[in-house]
């Protein structure tokens, strides 16, 4: 392969134009009708190629006519142009990839400046008399569904290129995207993703996709609970003792897993009477002091993710609503402690999450500006504290948490898996995707 050669494949309906075009535009010259038609195509049961064939039966008109239509109808990203920009100055190559139609596809692009940008997608011919006749020349023999099928544009291009990038929004992507080596998506592409575990980054419009490309990652600060290790057995176990001392029902914690994450004073008091918290939380770490090696585990791939970070380079550090001495002991009986500069939690000195506190002080410690820095976490209240301290946010949803609950925050990268992190951490640290 040739070194740092890579590719940007990118969506254009939904993506580069805010608006579906070619939708519009053909609503636009058949006056509508088309609810039972776009109902069979969202529910799966025709595809594009379907959809476009039964659209144009009955068009008229000519090409000059739908292409200034179509102009008029599309609402551009702004920083698309600054991407391709972009990508040219960094020697990658950009493509549009699209299920809609080259006719205005291509009438975009030169009107944005950008007319040197290679597209694929399908075409509009108009015959004599006024007929119109949609063509399909990316089209898959051995797939009837899209018009113009992505994947096998993918494949095509996989030889030739180190990384290949995906940006896209919606149905006609979820097939090629999850093929692609870093994915950006947003709408039902990005729900899609995150309810199949792809990895994924998020993003609204070209401005989030400049600024990932942009950013250089110079350090992790990890979560420890349900991100790096399983503890709940020891938690639970504790906090059924410390009921019990107390004089509560112990089966009021039973199950209870949104325990593991929050302060121990806020889970505390879900269970008992407010003036009885500080005692509750002396009871509680004593027992938990006593106990909290019996069934403490690393979650799955852990070790082969802080290997990989060593490889990489990246240092890291830990963050925790745990009490901290109780963070340190666990992390060195589980034979991470090397891996990590610095660990703070509760008793530290820091206001709990989501104050951004514990994260501005690490980053001083590792020395990188928090706008250099990612915060790596399972839950909500970690994607509020990392965006709070101006850090990228990456999810896992390894812990209590959906992935579905995870999506819904928008993190700047939602893992499927802890070793995802390794590639998708090379490629933020130096841009390449090697």
């Amino acid at each position: 392969m040739r070194e740092n050669k890579i590719l940007v494949l990118c969506d254009f309906d939904g993506t580069v134009s805010v608006k579906d075009v070619g939708f519009h535009l053909l609503t636009h010259f058949s006056g509508g009708r088309w609810e039972e038609l776009d109902r069979d195509f969202v529910t799966g049961k025709i595809g594009s190629r379907e959809a476009y064939r039964r659209m144009v039966r009955d068009l008229k008109g000519g090409r000059e006519d739908y292409r200034a239509v179509a102009l008029g109808l599309g609402e551009i990203d702004p920083d698309f142009p600054a991407l391709v920009r972009f990508c040219r100055d960094a020697g990658w190559t950009v493509k549009i990839i699209s299920d809609g139609f080259g006719l205005y596809i291509q009438a975009f692009l030169e009107q944005l400046g950008v007319g040197e940008v290679e597209y694929f997608a399908n075409e509009l011919r108009f015959l004599p008399g006024g007929e119109i006749r949609a063509e399909f020349p990316h089209a898959s023999e051995s797939c009837g569904d899209c018009g113009c099928c992505k994947l096998s544009i993918l494949t095509r291009h996989r030889e030739e290129y180190d990384a290949i990038l995906y940006i896209g929004d919606g149905i006609s992507d979820r097939c090629a995207a999850p093929e692609a080596d870093f994915i950006f998506a947003k709408r039902s592409l990005y729900r899609h993703c995150v309810e199949k575990g792809f990895p994924v980054f998020s993003f609204r419009n070209f401005s989030d996709v400049l600024r990932l490309l942009h950013f250089r990652l110079k350090g992790i600060v990890f979560d420890l609970d349900g991100t790096l290790i399983d503890s709940f057995t020891p938690i639970y176990e504790s906090f059924r003792h410390t009921l019990v001392v107390l004089g509560y029902d112990p089966k009021e914690v039973e199950q209870k897993r949104s325990v593991v994450g929050a302060t121990l004073e806020e889970s505390l008091r879900e269970f008992i009477a407010p003036e009885e918290v500080s005692r509750a939380v002396k009871i509680f770490r004593d027992y938990y002091a006593a106990h909290l090696r019996n069934g403490t585990t690393l979650l799955p791939g852990v070790k082969e993710t802080l290997a990989g970070m060593r490889e990489i380079g990246i240092p890291l550090a830990v963050a925790t609503n745990k009490f901290g001495p109780f963070a340190r002991e666990i992390i060195g009986f589980l034979g991470i402690k090397d891996h990590f500069q610095r660990v703070l939690g509760a008793g530290d000195g820091f206001p709990p999450k989501p104050s951004p506190e514990i994260l501005l002080a690490l980053a001083a410690e590792l020395g990188v500006r928090p706008g250099e820095m990612a915060y790596l976490g399972d839950s909500p209240l970690d994607i509020e504290l990392g965006k709070a301290a101006g850090n990228e946010t990456i999810a896992i949803a390894s812990g209590y948490y959906s992935r579905e609950d995870l999506g819904k925050e928008k993190p700047s990268l939602m893992l499927g898996r802890l070793p995802d992190l390794i590639p998708f951490a090379r490629f933020l640290s130096d841009g390449t995707g090697r």
